[in-house]
């Protein structure tokens, strides 16, 4: 005996479509079991990846599984950069796991030991409004406004070249910016390109020379998360910032009659906090002897 079941066309359709879509990025990341996972992939896509060991041992291992369980494949040294990342990341014994292809290997590396720079085009998404709304306090001298978007526990580093020195170069908090920028204090900046004589400037000063010394508010060349390497300082902001978004503004030369190079660049980075995004760094960049 042969049973012939008529369902109505609304219930198969429903039926088809449970059984024939994808599921989504959301989806996946609930299957993973967090909500940082989604965070995590949602900000670090499928940029150039660096190996850097979160414990500082200068090396990371590499597992046939996402748990770091007993089959371990191969180990890499810090800053090791032929990385493909593949796919979402993957939480197991309360840890985030990237799954990486590697020198012949595919393999599971801890999420905290892989930093993967943001695609420029996504990274255009994520943070473009936010760059415009800053670079345009810039232009206005708006600080009380700035204020608000510096971040909240690393401040904002002043580079006035574009070769970073994190430990030297110096950082306003964001608890005491107001006072800062306020200040008629002359600080010692770092060094002049060229002459290696200190730069010793209060900050007003040293915004109109090594922040806002051109109109990068209406500059036409603006960069997300690459920079084109114009001038003879080597540029270390993405090693120093390895976690970030940097927006450069760029400022091209203006043929000047004597041949000269008056080019500029501003840089700003801005890091991930409480799922904001907030200034850590401003950096200046010129053509230097």
């Amino acid at each position: 005996m042969s049973l012939n079941l008529q369902l109505p066309l609304a219930v198969l359709l429903m039926f088809c479509a449970a059984c024939d879509r994808t599921p989504s990025a959301d989806e996946n990341s609930t299957q993973h079991g967090s909500d940082s996972a989604k965070e995590h992939f949602d900000t670090q896509p499928s940029g150039p990846c660096v190996i850097r060991s979160a414990d500082g041992t200068g090396f990371v291992k590499l597992y046939a599984a996402p748990d770091g369980g007993e089959v371990q494949l191969a180990e890499i040294v810090d800053g090791e950069t032929e990385i493909v990342r593949l796919g979402n990341p993957v939480q197991a014994d309360e840890q985030l796991w990237e799954k990486i292809s590697y020198d012949g290997y595919t393999a599971w590396v801890a999420a905290e030991n892989l930093i993967c720079r943001i695609a420029p085009s996504r990274a255009r998404v994520l943070i473009e409004p936010r760059a415009r709304e800053i670079i345009n306090l810039l232009q206005s001298h708006d600080f009380e406004g700035l204020g608000e978007l510096v971040h909240p526990t690393k401040g904002v580093r002043f580079s006035p070249y574009s070769f970073i020195e994190p430990e030297t170069d110096i950082v306003f908090s964001a608890e005491k910016w107001r006072m800062l920028t306020s200040s008629a204090d002359i600080r010692q900046w770092g060094y002049f390109a060229g002459s290696g004589e200190e730069i010793e400037l209060s900050f007003a000063d040293y915004f109109d020379r090594f922040v806002m010394d051109r109109n990068f508010a209406e500059v036409k060349v603006t960069r997300f998360n690459e920079t084109e390497i114009s001038g003879n300082t080597f540029d270390n902001s993405f090693e120093v910032y390895p976690n970030a978004i940097i927006v450069e503004f760029h400022n091209p030369d203006s043929a000047l009659e004597d041949g000269s190079n008056d080019w500029r660049s501003l840089r700003l980075a801005y890091e991930l906090y409480d799922h904001k995004w907030y200034l850590v760094g401003v950096i200046h960049d010129e053509w230097t002897p």
